[in-house]
């Protein structure tokens, strides 16, 4: 039988998927919701820009994006290099989230650009408002920061493999052209 279900619900529901709400209680998942403000991006949009500082974390809630990087380190401001190299692309189905390295730094700059590859829906939950919700309910703060430092992990690891694999093929490079 089918029912009517409002949006709140909905979006409640499909919050329950993200890591960074692991073993969160749907009621516990509302606190972040009720302060979380639903934005829209058309495709080709800049979600978040590289180097811009970051006041917010976001959930990609329907939509899909690609995440890149600069190639070259930025000098200074009239360093006019715009390359860029796609890192990963993303799906709401995947259940991603992004920004969240603000949380933990003041003025911290964006480390990636992510723009829209289609129309997406983005949650987005400030970083006062975030801490707010953790500082009044310290156990569910504790549960959202476990689950965070448990991605960092896993990307930073990542990027460490990253790193290994470009240094060993750059160095049979050199040891191919000496």
């Amino acid at each position: 039988m089918s029912k009517v279900i409002s949006k709140k619900d909905y979006y409640l529901e499909y919050l329950r998927n993200f890591s960074i709400f692991s073993e969160l209680e749907l009621e516990e998942i509302e606190l972040f919701y009720s302060v979380m403000k639903i934005i829209q991006f058309e495709e080709g949009e800049i979600i978040l820009r590289e180097g811009e500082v970051g006041h917010s974390v976001l959930l990609l809630l329907d939509g899909g994006v690609e995440v890149s990087q600069a190639l070259t380190l930025k000098r200074d401001d009239s360093d006019m290099d715009t390359r860029e190299k796609g890192l990963i692309k993303l799906n709401s189905r995947m259940y991603p989230f992004f920004g969240e390295m603000c949380l933990f730094a003041k003025d911290d700059k964006r480390s990636a650009t992510v723009r829209a590859e289609t129309r997406c829906i983005i949650g987005r939950i400030t970083k006062t408002d975030f801490y707010k919700i953790c500082d009044a309910n310290p156990s569910i703060g504790y549960k959202v920061m476990r689950n965070i430092a448990t991605v960092l992990s896993d990307r930073l690891r990542q990027a460490n493999m990253n790193i290994m694999k470009l240094t060993t093929a750059f160095s049979l490079l050199v040891d191919e052209m000496t």
